[in-house]
């Protein structure tokens, strides 16, 4: 599963989960852990055996796991631009048309 990492991000994880993440968006808090918070639909499901507990393991992992691909993509892609544009402005300091 690690190499379908690089591919996982959070909506197609919650598409493959779609029992889990339709029970996650039922929670009395919007950012519900779902864990020992009052209302939790997923820990209720959890209690009454409606899902499987290695399921949600694999859920949780899932999810950690295309959220930080997200984030470090999303880092990458800042460095990135960050160097091209370091790099325009090199060359527009050495540009004839710029020197005195």
């Amino acid at each position: 599963m690690r190499e379908l990492a690089l591919w996982a991000v959070e909506a197609l994880v919650e598409e493959a989960f779609g029992d889990i993440a339709g029970l996650a968006r039922g929670c009395r808090f919007l950012d519900c852990a779902h864990g020992a918070e009052p209302g939790c639909a997923v820990a209720a499901a959890l209690a009454a055996g409606t899902i499987d507990a290695a399921r949600w393991t694999s859920y949780q992992k899932l999810l950690a796991e295309a959220r930080y691909h997200e984030w470090v993509s999303s880092k990458s892609a800042a460095a990135e631009e960050k160097r091209k544009w370091k790099a325009i402005h090199k060359e527009m300091r050495h540009h004839p048309k710029h020197r005195r």
